[in-house]
């Protein structure tokens, strides 16, 4: 599993990678410069290659999480599966916004599984058949905390199932590192202002700050 953070402050932009799939995680970009747009959209290039993207996770409906740029420069140019966010009603502008640019490409014969995601039961908490390199796991929201809008937000467990193949990607990826020794510490060489977190985990806990 690779974490990718193409965007992170307030809110953030991140794709999460296996072995064959990537799923990404909320869609905040800035709404005033563009450079970080076009940063995005090449960075989304590099580390999408070869990778099918099967889903979209969305962990509020707060434009630091659920923001409509980020959101079309997505779905412009690929097509997740699916699309999990938390269950409970939140009407606002932003959110309004958000799910009729969802519609839209529903519209065009795109059609999206829409995952809406409440803890009910113990079997509520687990996803296994959305995704052939991960698991995901289920802690919020549950109906007990859902009193304020922040303690409606998704958080969300990713597991990666093969540890044997994500245990052969650390064993390459250090084979190669001796081969960039030369490339300055901090650079990465697909980088566009994208941003690979250290380490090598096989699972990682997501949710909404």
């Amino acid at each position: 599993m690779e974490i990718y953070t193409l965007n992170v402050g307030q809110g953030q932009f991140v794709v999460i990678t296996g072995e064959t799939e990537a799923i990404i995680v909320d869609t905040f970009i800035a709404l005033n410069p563009t450079n970080p747009i076009i940063n995005v959209k090449g960075a989304l290039a590099d580390i999408l290659k070869g990778k099918n993207l099967i889903g979209l996770v969305l962990t509020g409906f707060d434009a630091d999480h659920f923001n409509e740029i980020g959101l079309k420069i997505m779905l412009n140019k690929y097509r997740p599966n699916w699309i999990m966010y938390p269950k409970y009603f939140k009407e606002t502008t932003n959110a309004k916004t958000c799910f009729g640019i969802i519609d839209s490409f529903d519209n065009q014969n795109i059609k999206f599984t829409r995952i809406s995601v409440k803890i009910t039961n113990s079997t509520s908490r687990f996803y296994s058949k959305i995704s052939k390199d991960f698991d995901f796991e289920i802690f919020s929201p549950h109906p007990d905390d859902m009193d304020s809008s922040n303690n409606c937000s998704l958080v969300c467990k990713i597991i990666e199932r093969d540890r044997a193949a994500a245990l052969r990607r650390v064993v390459a990826r250090s084979a190669l590192s001796l081969q960039r020794s030369a490339v300055p510490p901090g650079t990465w060489r697909g980088g566009r202002g994208a941003r690979r977190l250290p380490g090598r985990a096989a699972e990682v806990l997501w949710g909404e700050k």
